[in-house]
């Protein structure tokens, strides 16, 4: 049991490290590319930012996050691995912070 706790405490601490070197290099954390974003995660690509603006926007203004996707893949934009545009892929894109969605509601009482 020693040696798997030792060896997990390992990995975590190189992917801590590896994190640290790629935050204090400029470069994003994560090997998928951001909506908006080139894969480098340092450019911004104007038509998605528009999108992004967008979107924003219009959640701030009261639309469903569900109802821009959907009129998103209507217009035929895909998301930044080319894809379809569903919530979940919304609320990153967007950062529209979004609390995490539980698959098991507390019920109150």
């Amino acid at each position: 049991m020693t040696h798997a706790c030792r060896s997990s405490d390992d990995t975590s601490r190189r992917l801590k490290d590896a994190l640290i070197d790629r935050a204090q290099d400029g470069k994003p954390h994560t090997g998928k590319r951001r909506y908006g974003y080139d894969k480098s995660g340092t450019a911004i690509i104007p038509a998605e930012a528009e999108i992004v603006r967008e979107t924003f926007s219009r959640y701030l203004d009261g639309q469903t996050t569900t109802a821009i996707a959907v009129d998103l893949n209507r217009r035929g934009e895909s998301t930044a691995l080319g894809g379809e545009w569903n919530m979940e892929h919304l609320e990153r894109a967007g950062d529209l912070g979004q609390p995490p969605r539980s698959r098991h509601p507390r019920v109150p009482g």
